[in-house]
């Protein structure tokens, strides 16, 4: 059975990222799934004391700047896909080598986490951290600040056209223990300037456990409960940030092109599963790798995926990929179409990033003798980084894309075609890597490895 041709309808790429306004503005009254308005509020009441009112808040979303120099320029691309590269191959190597464990990381969530803590970090300690997100401390904050306007609806090329909410929604919040921290007034205004990141004091017992947690999954909209397991006595303060997309294919599967298929692992064995087929407009390909990029409804996100190419293992072909090739690969190649096809799967990912994060050179915001957070606030004895949790979760089927993410840092005290196209067929019924992106600004938001299923 072959599968159906979908509409003719090219994704933007770095070439032409211009060209999405059109789709983009024509896409603007339909409603989006999910928006960047303060879901927290609308959930469980919390027992914490909500400090947010207190503090001068005054995120600007309705500015007519052009956003878009913030979010694409060239040195905004590599600095998020190389921290994007380098956190997913960092992730990789702790699954262990030529393991079968997936791995999904949300780069957005955990810049959203660095951020917070490199606006309350100095010396050293500040500069690990900027080298561990790619960013200095300005370049980050104006980079999720533009891209926090850009979720909340304003137009990315300055036009001046109010546009809904995306259907990718994040939010960032800071948890203080009651009379154990003295935390400065202007770091809390920064984060929610810049971040929209609320506030929150509490006694650091059950019901706060209860309460960050309820947080987190009233921002995942449901897909992630719980990013916490308990709270430490030496716990001071907890930076968290919570992601939810969810997404409509633009060209829905039917269900003479979803088909019975065999996926094959990297040892041989196969799996029984479901593969979606369509043809896309965007075909990828470098030295490495084939690809293809199916859009989402209104043409604001995509999904990528990514095969390696014949007589390459997923980790070979990962090994040659940093932040610069992966950026190119996202250019579509002209004339050529993909004869995709995409297994219905659905994965929960966890990890603890510290070894991660080390690996890419912040070391003494870990070290409860060398860090230093005092423009953040200060406690008894130093203030340090116990750990960083993140948790991602995906699924992937006829209608859509489902996807969240939750990080965790808990802070302690110390102690178009012109002539017919070639296609090329793409089927991911092997190991394989894959991406959400934003088709606007090309920001990585998810990446993954799908090295088994079921």
């Amino acid at each position: 059975m072959t599968a159906r041709t979908p509409r003719n309808r090219t994704v933007p790429h770095a070439l032409s990222r211009r060209s999405l306004l059109a789709a983009a503005l024509a896409g603007a009254g339909a409603a989006a799934l999910s928006g960047c308005d303060d879901t927290a509020q609308k959930g469980a009441a919390l027992t914490a004391t909500n400090l947010t009112e207190k503090i001068r808040h005054e995120l600007d979303t309705s500015s007519k700047e052009n956003i878009i120099d913030y979010l694409a320029g060239d040195e905004e691309l590599a600095s998020a896909y190389g921290f994007a590269t380098a956190l997913f191959k960092q992730c990789l190597a702790a699954a262990g080598d030529g393991a079968e464990d997936n791995v999904l990381v949300s780069p957005l969530s955990v810049l959203h986490v660095l951020a917070m803590l490199q606006n309350g970090a100095a010396g050293e300690t500040l500069a690990q951290i900027e080298q561990a997100s790619g960013f200095d401390t300005n370049a980050l904050n104006a980079y999720l600040n533009a891209y926090a306007r850009r979720l909340a609806g304003a137009d990315p090329y300055g036009s001046g056209i109010e546009l809904d909410p995306l259907e990718l929604s994040l939010a960032d919040s800071i948890w203080l223990k009651n009379d154990a921290l003295s935390v400065q007034e202007d770091y809390l205004e920064t984060c929610a300037n810049t971040l929209d990141a609320q506030a929150f004091e509490a006694p650091f017992d059950n019901t706060t456990l209860q309460d960050i947690n309820a947080w987190v999954d009233e921002n995942t909209h449901g897909m992630i409960p719980q990013i916490i397991d308990d709270i430490s006595p030496d716990s001071r303060l907890f930076l968290i940030s919570a992601l939810a997309f969810e997404g409509a294919w633009d060209d829905p599967y039917e269900d003479e092109n979803v088909l019975d298929w065999a996926f094959t692992a990297q040892d041989g064995s196969q799996t029984d599963c479901r593969i979606m087929r369509s043809r896309e407009d965007s075909y990828l390909e470098n030295d490495s790798f084939t690809g293809f990029i199916k859009p989402y409804r209104d043409y604001n996100f995509g999904f990528v995926g990514l095969l390696p190419k014949e007589g390459l293992t997923l980790d070979q072909a990962l090994d040659s990929l940093d932040g610069a090739a992966l950026a190119n690969l996202m250019t579509p190649k002209d004339f050529s179409l993909a004869d995709a096809g995409l297994p219905k799967f659905t994965l929960e990912y966890a990890t603890k990033l510290t070894a991660q994060l080390q690996a890419m050179g912040m070391f003494d915001a870990f070290d409860m003798q060398a860090a230093d957070l005092s423009p953040l606030g200060s406690a008894a004895e130093n203030l340090y980084v116990g750990e960083i949790a993140h948790k991602t979760f995906i699924e992937v089927n006829e209608t859509g894309t489902r996807a969240a993410a939750a990080t965790s840092a808990e802070l302690m005290m110390g102690s178009a075609m012109a002539e017919e196209p070639e296609v090329h067929e793409v089927i991911l019924d092997r190991p394989f890597a894959y991406l959400i992106i934003d088709l606007v600004t090309m920001t990585p938001v998810f990446m993954g490895a799908t090295r088994k299923l079921g």
